[in-house]
């Protein structure tokens, strides 16, 4: 729901309009006493006021972009972010709906709204069947997106956003996604590719995200115990080297100089954007769009349905709560920025955990009555 521009001022009956744009105030009369008639005059000058502020900063030489230059500056400022390869497939969806010569400045909550309501009315299937868009693909594909291009102009181009979208207010609600790994599973998919399961090992271990689990060498400390990493929003991460990581990092070390973990071609192939060929039976570093793809084809092959890469992560999360109930040593490893996080991510463990608890309790207070003598009956038998 928009906010309200006017309101009822006393000693007048007419409502008065009150908002800011770009830095200067406008206040006074709607000469409307109906608040739906004085609303729509409030946003009449609202909107010239917005267009007032754009031409002035147009003649300032202040910055204005096209949608196409600002996808191109947050691109070369993230192409060390892997993560931000993710997005090129929503790149080219967002710029046949937006326009490539769209100026930012005109990219507002109703572009947004319809670019929401274009993805969801996009047909999708799963298992075959026809299903619609998830919240959670929404959200991903579209409005973080948007909102992250967004905000690298206006942070470091300075770009000026009179429009900028209210996203709290846009981005839909996902319900937290429960699946797990089953150890039927992991024992089903290990053995179809052993060259390549020492990564997908990996990240059920440490919980890693997929961009960030694609280890070098030189991040790996052995003396301090320790794999450095870069993890969402270039938060620092240090990885704790247990014995059954440092076992899975050990067994990949000598395959190649560089990177920790590499895969056997099974065809000629490429491994990843602007690579060289790759020969059959060579080995090669692990990318991003190659562990998908192997990833796609072993679940395939194993007949497991409906886990994908980030589930390994969940699961890795599942375990240690499920294991010993402790939410915050599971923040710790996931690298959340909260425990809320955590709590909301396995508010379904908790229960069961709680579930659990709660029988083990009434079995030891069970247990506790069928041993316990009266002081009565205590003293005769001495």
């Amino acid at each position: 729901m928009a906010r309200k521009l006017t309101r009822a001022v006393k000693g007048s009956p007419f409502r008065h309009y009150d908002f800011v744009v770009g830095g200067v105030r406008y206040c006074g009369s709607t000469k409307k006493t109906v608040e739906g008639e004085a609303e729509k005059v409030a946003r009449a000058i609202r909107r010239k006021a917005l267009d007032d502020e754009v031409a002035r900063r147009a003649a300032e030489d202040v910055l204005d972009m096209t949608w196409a230059d600002a996808v191109a500056s947050y691109r070369e400022a993230a192409k060390a972010n892997t993560s931000a390869r993710t997005f090129d497939r929503s790149f080219k969806w967002l710029e046949e709906r937006i326009g490539a010569t769209t100026l930012v400045s005109r990219i507002d909550r109703k572009v947004v709204a319809k670019l929401i309501a274009d993805r969801r009315a996009m047909p999708v299937a799963k298992q075959g069947k026809a299903d619609v868009v998830s919240n959670a693909t929404v959200n991903k594909e579209v409005i973080a997106v948007v909102r992250f291009v967004l905000g690298h102009v206006k942070d470091t181009e300075q770009a000026f956003l009179p429009r900028e979208p209210p996203w709290r207010k846009l981005v839909l609600k996902e319900e937290p996604r429960q699946r797990e790994m089953t150890i039927d599973e992991e024992m089903r998919l290990e053995v179809i590719r052993p060259d390549v399961w020492p990564i997908f090992r990996f990240v059920t271990v440490t919980g890693l995200r997929r961009e960030t689990a694609m280890i070098k060498k030189d991040q790996v400390h052995w003396r301090d115990g320790l794999i450095k990493v870069v993890g969402k929003g270039r938060k620092p991460h240090d990885v704790h080297i247990t014995p059954e990581v440092e076992a899975i990092l050990k067994a990949a070390w000598d395959d190649d100089p560089v990177d920790v973990f590499t895969f056997v071609a099974s065809r000629r192939s490429r491994s990843g954007p602007g690579a060289s060929p790759c020969p059959a039976g060579e080995r090669r570093p692990v990318t991003y769009e190659r562990m998908g793809y192997i990833w796609r084809e072993i679940c395939e092959e194993a007949g497991v349905t409906d886990l994908h890469i980030p589930d390994l992560r969940k699961t890795c999360g599942a375990r240690i709560v499920r294991a010993t109930g402790d939410l915050l040593a599971a923040s710790k490893v996931l690298n959340h920025a909260s425990i809320r996080q955590t709590a909301k991510a396995y508010a379904h463990i908790t229960g069961q955990d709680i579930k659990t608890r709660l029988a083990q309790v009434a079995a030891d207070h069970a247990e506790r009555r069928k041993r316990f003598v009266p002081d009565g009956q205590a003293a005769s038998m001495r």
